[in-house]
């Protein structure tokens, strides 16, 4: 039996020739030639995992969601409040990358955003209203001009600051926030007291 690496790597090209051939149906025994191996031992897999689609003995690539062209693309991000994954949309067809850079490009009013995210994370997409009221039209020129501005790392901005003679905030903030040392208060010295046991008189009487 096959160790669980390989049925992994199995898996992996399976789904890569799938995504390849979007739209083509292949049989088991054209998925063993793909994969290099008999992969009948493995049908549960194929057949349970969420990029492929089988039905009739018959597997396909399962895309992320169900568009084939930008037309569909941009309905499905007009529906979307909280956007998509640049990565899910380029998998959902193989000309997908190639309408992204289209729909998002900045040569005229875009039809989509892409939100930049954290490195190593895939980036967002939204839809963009094109209606001019809406998404006024900026020039190209003060657009590459907005994006060639030079930002420092967060580790040179203070020294940069202080090269303009700017004050940096964080060390405001970090100087508002020492305060003086506090004074240690001098105990009191309590006045002793007579104490009597005034209360008690029948136990005290002999």
């Amino acid at each position: 039996m096959p160790r669980k690496d390989n049925i992994s790597l199995i898996l992996k090209r399976v789904i890569d020739h799938l995504s390849a051939h979007h739209g083509e149906p292949f049989t088991i025994t054209q998925l063993s030639t793909v994969a290099g191996c008999d992969v009948t031992p493995h049908m549960a897999e194929l057949a349970n995992n969420p990029k492929i689609s089988f039905h009739d003995n018959i597997y396909e690539y399962k895309p992320p969601h169900p568009i084939n062209n930008k037309e569909e693309m941009l309905l499905l991000l007009q529906h979307s409040d909280h956007g998509i994954l640049v990565n899910e949309l380029k998998d959902c067809y193989p000309a997908a990358e190639a309408d992204i850079k289209e729909l998002s490009s900045r040569e005229s009013i875009p039809q989509i955003y892409i939100v930049k995210t954290e490195k190593g994370a895939s980036d967002i997409a939204f839809y963009s209203d094109p209606d001019p009221d809406y998404f006024p039209y900026v020039g190209k020129d003060i657009i590459d001009l907005w994006l060639h501005v030079d930002t420092p790392r967060f580790s040179e901005l203070q020294d940069r600051l202080a090269g303009a003679g700017l004050p940096c905030l964080s060390t405001g903030i970090v100087a508002a926030r020492k305060k003086a040392p506090k004074t240690q208060k001098k105990a009191t010295r309590r006045r002793p007291t007579k104490v009597t046991n005034v209360h008690m008189p029948s136990l005290l009487d002999d």
